[in-house]
């Protein structure tokens, strides 16, 4: 249990580090990238209003993502080793009744 709190921390403050990284960058340098791309000056104002909308709802919306996909993750690999731990079981009590029955 302990080893998939750990993951599901790890794996959650990665992504979210990441999240803040990458949505930071983008909207300190996106009037620089309209610039670059030649977005006519009438229309720059509001291409950068919106781009900054969109980045801000990415990010919260990439955040709520981020944290619910991790909990899915830490509640499969339980699942998995218990899948793994039945299978080995199950061949244990085959093998053990093979080998009785002989």
């Amino acid at each position: 249990m302990q080893g998939v709190k750990r993951s599901f921390y790890v794996s959650t403050l990665i992504s979210i580090g990441a999240l803040i990284v990458l949505t930071t960058l983008s909207m300190l340098f996106c009037r620089q990238i309209l610039e670059l791309m030649q977005t006519p000056p009438e229309i720059i104002d509001y291409a950068y209003e919106y781009l900054m909308v969109i980045f801000a709802g990415n990010f919260c919306s990439n955040c709520f993502l981020t944290y619910y996909q991790n909990i899915i993750r830490a509640i499969e690999m339980r699942l998995r080793r218990y899948i793994f731990s039945f299978i080995l079981y199950f061949k244990y009590i085959v093998r053990l009744c093979i080998y009785c029955s002989f």
